[in-house]
């Protein structure tokens, strides 16, 4: 008995099986693939919200110590400021010329030399807030807890 087989029926159901399967591989692949990657991404997910909670913990307390500094820096500026309006004040209350220009000197040396001061610790508190800022990020994004060693002046 012979078969009456059809070559290209059988060649195309063959084809249309081998794509099938392919398309079967391909789709379990992208499954496959996306769970993992689902996995990894949920994991540093969890690991980055760790991460930022603990730089947050961190930065609450140096925030207050911060703003607690430039608020006494803040009041004694405003002290010296009002001193510096009361010597001025001073300034008035002689008719002799000599005396009033070395009264207004001596104020306005003590008005420069305040600002100066002023300026002067308003850079060094920022600097050291942007400093400590700095160390508690690398601390936090390394796992040391803001606890950096100092390699300034070496």
């Amino acid at each position: 008995m012979s078969t009456n087989r059809n070559p290209a029926h059988d060649m195309f159901t063959q084809f249309t099986d081998v794509c099938a399967n392919t398309v079967r591989t391909a789709a379990q692949f992208q499954t496959e693939s996306m769970r993992f990657f689902g996995d990894v991404m949920t994991r540093n997910a969890d690991a980055f919200r760790s991460t930022m909670e603990r730089f947050a913990g961190d930065v609450g307390p140096m925030s207050r110590k911060n703003v607690d500094r430039m608020t006494r820096v803040m009041d004694e500026t405003m002290q010296r400021n009002a001193e510096t309006m009361r010597s001025f004040g001073e300034v008035g209350r002689t008719t002799n010329p000599v005396e009033m220009t070395e009264r207004f000197t001596t104020v306005w040396c003590d008005s420069m030399a305040a600002m100066r001061d002023t300026v002067e610790t308003f850079t060094r508190a920022n600097a050291e807030m942007v400093e400590q800022f700095g160390e508690t990020f690398r601390g936090t994004m390394t796992g040391s807890n803001g606890k950096t060693t100092k390699t300034r002046g070496k």
